[in-house]
């Protein structure tokens, strides 16, 4: 049996017997001793500290530079919004103020009551137009599906509690809509062959 790679690299007594009456193991020895020697022959370099306190100010320089470009990208930024406050400052104090009155929760409350009941009459309206001539207009068409999407807009905004405001703005619109398919109705002529 041969020895092994770790026993040639530590060759103790029992290895020392082995290599006298084997020769492969024998050259294997050879060859790591003539590797070993080779290796101690070869020159140690010694690495500069210079090149890395070069490559340091280097990196240090680049670092400097690149907060000198941030600082004076900021500071222009600065200035500019300075200014711009500063404008809108001035314009604020001598401007007319608009009065901006939020109406309470109670009169929208009231707006809205009003704008359901204002629907509900122009809807009895609507009901009343002849089916003749509501089946032929195309424009009536659109605007039916149009106030059947503004009414399901109405339901989800009574079912997720939207702002009264929101629910205000889609009864008005929907009013707006139903005024509109009122109009048409009265600008349609039959037309008689």
């Amino acid at each position: 049996m041969h020895l092994s790679d770790e026993q040639l690299l530590e060759i103790d007594d029992s290895g020392i017997q082995h290599l006298k009456t084997c020769t492969d193991c024998a050259n294997r020895a050879n060859n790591l001793n003539k590797i070993r020697t080779s290796l101690s022959q070869i020159e140690t370099l010694e690495f500069s500290t210079k090149n890395w306190d070069n490559i340091y100010k280097e990196a240090n320089n680049r670092k400097h530079q690149e907060e000198s470009k941030h600082t004076n990208t900021n500071l222009k930024k600065w200035k500019f919004i300075s200014l711009g406050l500063a404008a809108s400052l001035i314009a604020s104090i001598y401007w007319p103020q608009p009065n901006f009155v939020r109406p309470s929760p109670k009169d929208l409350n009231n707006q809205i009551t009003q704008l359901i009941k204002q629907n509900n009459q122009l809807q009895i309206q609507l009901t009343n137009l002849s089916v003749k001539r509501r089946n032929h207009s195309v424009n009536y068409q659109l605007l039916t599906q149009e106030i059947t999407s503004i009414d399901n807009k109405i339901q989800q905004a009574y079912l997720y509690n939207l702002t009264e405001q929101q629910k205000l703005d889609l009864w008005i619109k929907r009013k707006l809509i139903v005024k509109q398919m009122l109009s048409a109705d009265k600008n349609i002529h039959q037309l008689s062959i």
